[in-house]
């Protein structure tokens, strides 16, 4: 995406929010209580099956999941599984006379899904009943919360703190073709807005809807294909109504992911994408571009802490004072739960905390002619994190945050401090 500096970072500290707190080390035992839509759990041999003469059964489960499945618990009690996202579970079980039900519960990396079957056993069995309806294809991310800037512009001195509200919505909807491979449509809404208009310039309006095809391979694997678009608003009346278009894109991407364990992979993604942006002054160099994306990322645990690295490559062919220009980005993310508060018992009243250390190098080929040359910097951050669930599928996060970029570029250097509070529901 082609937004200025601030604009860009306005958004991004709006989605890294939800990211960071909602997904992050630190909320994820709070999100083990949400409903994962994508999860299918099938026990064929049971089909139009619900009563038996035979004194015990035998519980064939086949397990379907578009995310890690990370454990698997039939009546409370953990079955032996390795970790991947298609699990057949097998036992036998003694039966009662009477009703019988054995209640199935799933954790993956996005939440907890439950399905209970029923089975009688009786002397003379009767007709049998219809198999239990699945689960809802739909799901929904939502995210409203406020954060304070001590550096709202991102400068290198004369900071000026603000308050930004912002709301933040991830629908999806999952259609599977078969047990290996479905067609998934997702959107991601974003809005924000300061309390004070003088900082106006930096509020942004994100949209982007995506479709892609999802195939699950052997174990974790999986590929995807499929593409979007990206609208991108500013200057408007509230904060759900924008008259300002700033940016549009539409691209194509695909990916292809490995998988040596639950917590550990490795991730190839290519992007094509056309970038137009709106009310650019004539023959400025931020002009409309072609822009060819490769990435790769690698997330794994070390010891106990849990590490993300990505490394990407980006190709500009735009129009404008200069007609291309190459990107060089390097991140890394170690992270670790500090502590949790509260008994076992508890269940969904336990606080968890966490921390996270993050850095981001940058680095452009070709000299920005508003500056005069290249720029190359590095922006490190320390995090603080908090989750508290309030219900089976709501999460309080907070976030404290210390950020410092450093650069080559005279008045690109600023140090900021910011503190987020987020209320997260997930169907």
């Amino acid at each position: 995406m082609l937004l200025p500096h601030t604009t860009r970072s306005a958004f991004i500290l709006a989605l890294g929010s939800l990211l960071l707190c909602g997904f992050g080390p630190a909320a994820r035992e709070a999100r083990a209580q949400a409903q994962d839509p994508t999860v299918l759990v099938l026990a064929p041999a049971l089909a139009g099956k619900a009563e038996t003469v035979e004194e015990s059964v035998q519980l064939d489960l086949e397990i379907s999941a578009f995310s890690p499945i990370k454990g698997v618990k039939i009546n409370g009690q953990a079955q032996p599984v390795t970790p991947a996202d298609f699990l057949k579970v097998s036992g036998t079980f003694p039966l009662v006379p009477g009703e019988n039900r054995f209640l199935v519960e799933v954790d993956t990396e996005v939440g907890r899904t439950a399905k209970e079957f029923v089975i009688s056993r009786v002397a003379i069995p009767s007709a049998a009943a219809p198999p239990p309806t699945e689960a809802k294809p739909f799901g929904l991310i939502a995210a409203a919360g406020l954060q304070n800037v001590s550096n709202v512009f991102h400068t290198q001195s004369g900071a000026q703190a603000g308050t930004r509200l912002f709301l933040i919505a991830i629908p999806s909807y999952v259609h599977p073709f078969d047990e290996s491979s479905a067609l998934r449509l997702q959107g991601i809404f974003s809005r924000d807005q300061y309390t004070k208009k003088d900082f106006t310039s930096e509020e942004v309006a994100f949209n982007q809807v995506t479709a892609a095809r999802v195939k699950k391979l052997e174990g974790l694997d999986n590929w995807q294909v499929g593409g979007g678009l990206n609208l991108v608003d500013a200057a408007f009346d509230n904060i759900l109504t924008y008259k300002t278009r700033v940016e549009q894109d539409l691209f194509g991407f695909g990916s292809l992911r490995r998988y040596q364990s639950e917590t550990e992979f490795i991730e190839g993604y290519g992007e094509l994408k056309s970038v137009s942006l709106k009310g650019q002054p004539s023959g400025d160099y931020n002009a409309n571009a072609n822009v060819l994306t490769g990435r790769g990322n690698l997330e794994r645990e070390l010891g106990r802490m849990h590490g993300r690295f990505m490394g990407s490559l980006a190709l500009y062919s735009a129009a404008g004072k200069y007609e291309s220009k190459t990107i060089l980005r390097a991140s890394g993310e170690l992270s670790s739960s500090l502590g949790r508060l509260g008994s076992e018992s508890s269940g969904a009243k336990d606080l968890t905390l966490g921390g996270a250390v993050r850095a981001r190098l940058e680095s452009f080929n070709t000299s920005d002619p508003q500056v005069g040359k290249a720029e190359s910097d590095t922006l490190l951050t320390f995090a603080l994190l908090a989750a508290y669930p309030l219900a089976r599928s709501m999460v309080v996060t907070g976030e404290y945050l210390i950020e410092s970029q450093s650069s080559n570029v005279d008045g690109m250097k600023y140090n900021n401090n910011a503190l987020t509070l987020t209320l997260i529901y997930v169907y």
